[in-house]
């Protein structure tokens, strides 16, 4: 008996310390949520698409649109996990919604583990505060299409995979292969996640000599899952795969994408002040890499990817002209998004690695410590602005995402508050939530800030 109130005590305790842990990153998610849903709930021409795909797998065990025979022309994964929530808490789109929602969620957390791998937990944190409160992680985790599913098991199998590399672990690589074939099998899109950890593999390589055996590991569960589908559940073949319109629906005459209309995407939907951020903080990893080599590695590799990625979106445009690249970004460099919210966010480490007492204070460190001071300050306003944006969405029935000129995807809000003030009160309350978490994580800054000053008074 009192083995067992000692184990519940415990228990108890254990459960607190954890909670207690991990109290910032809960405010974070719940401030997410409270601003996704005030937002709205959007719905397109994509979405009723796979709507009813997902419908059609509790009509029918198939995601066919419609019609029997009629696949939906994605991989099935999303729409069955979808299916299993629609099959259990009822057959609506804003059920379907809800497991959108669900997964941005679980990709903050996600991007927080990857984040606080490699620039420690405060910023960490900052990163996930970012990514929750950008109008384009909003606007796709209240919008229903597989893309925030597959962000979602892309970065799970990252995360899987460096832990893999960090610990020289065989299992661990073994779970990263099986997600990534869930994140293929969800969305094509799932591959591009390959490319960071590509990279870091071949930077960890010469110290994990036991991982012959890696491309296997990595390839094999993908191309198992594509062939069961493809070939036998579906009877299909492989070449299935790449049967996307995506591949064959061309830009109309008269139509001529830039050679910049990602990076013109890029400055309309993340801002040139968010962009100035994140600029400022490569510039300061690469003038300065030795005071943070463990930075520098990691900020290279996402830096890579985001120009290999957004560079096959131009490639498919401009020298395929296919339309569905040019005209959606918003999907294409999706997982491009969590990248550049740790990027921006390790301005905060950098800023903390540049004030140790070891680094000298020359005046080439002070310039440094300044610049890393004002991206952090371009930040702040950043976020300000993304608030506004999204005040601004909760009460428009058709929002806009431009690529360059009047080429655009849009979202229509199905879902608007009778009274805007309602919309903009829990938004803000979001938005407290996610800034009392940062406080709340860095109160021992704050505290130590608050001596300096009544010291210099």
């Amino acid at each position: 008996m009192s083995f067992r109130s000692n184990l519940s005590g415990l228990n108890k305790d254990s459960l607190w310390v954890s909670l207690k842990a991990n109290l910032p990153l809960l405010g974070i998610l719940a401030g997410f949520i409270l601003v996704s849903v005030a937002t709205g709930q959007f719905t397109n021409y994509d979405s009723q698409l796979e709507y009813s795909a997902a419908s059609g797998v509790l009509m029918w065990g198939f995601p066919y649109m419609n019609t029997v025979g009629n696949f939906i022309n994605q991989p099935p994964i999303g729409f069955y996990i979808s299916a299993l929530f629609m099959g259990v808490f009822g057959a609506s789109y804003t059920v379907a919604v809800a497991v959108t929602t669900l997964f941005g969620v679980g990709s903050i957390i996600l991007l927080f583990k990857i984040a606080g791998l490699f620039y420690g937990r405060r910023t960490a944190l900052l990163a996930a505060a970012i990514f929750a409160l950008t109008p384009w992680q909003v606007a796709f985790s209240r919008l229903f299409v597989i893309d925030a599913q597959c962000l979602f098991f892309s970065l799970l199998y990252l995360f899987a995979g460096i832990l893999a590399i960090q610990r020289n672990s065989r299992k661990l690589l073994l779970v990263s292969g099986f997600f990534l074939a869930v994140a293929f099998t969800t969305k094509l899109f799932g591959v591009f996640m390959l490319i960071p950890l590509a990279m870091y593999y071949f930077y960890h390589k010469p110290r994990v000599p036991s991982f012959k055996w890696v491309l296997p590991a990595i390839v094999v569960p993908s191309f198992v899952f594509s062939y069961l589908w493809y070939q036998v559940f579906s009877n299909r073949t492989l070449g299935f795969i790449f049967g996307h319109d995506d591949f064959s629906n061309f830009n109309p005459a008269g139509i001529t994408p830039s050679y910049f209309f990602v990076a013109n995407y890029f400055l309309i939907t993340l801002g040139a002040v968010f962009l100035a951020a994140t600029a400022l903080s490569l510039v300061i990893t690469f003038a300065h890499r030795k005071a943070f080599p463990k930075f520098f590695a990691f900020d290279v590799i996402c830096l890579i990817t985001i120009l290999t990625v957004a560079g096959i979106d131009t490639a498919l445009a401009v020298g395929k002209n296919l339309a569905s690249p040019y005209v959606g970004p918003i999907k294409y460099d999706y997982q491009l998004l969590p990248l550049f919210c740790m990027l921006a966010a390790s301005l905060a480490a950098k800023l903390s690695a540049l004030s140790e007492p070891v680094i000298l204070r020359t005046n080439k460190i002070k310039l440094f410590r300044l610049l890393a001071l004002a991206g952090l300050i371009l930040l702040a306003g950043s976020v300000l602005i993304n608030m506004q944006v999204l005040s601004n969405y909760s009460t428009r029935k058709v929002i806009n995402f431009y690529v360059e000129g009047d080429v655009n995807y849009s979202f229509e809000n199905v879902v608007l508050f009778a009274e805007p003030v309602y919309s903009f009160a829990v938004q803000a309350i979001g938005f407290v939530f996610v800034a009392f978490s940062l406080l709340w994580a860095n109160k021992d800054v704050l505290s130590g800030l608050t001596k300096l000053f009544s010291k210099k008074e």
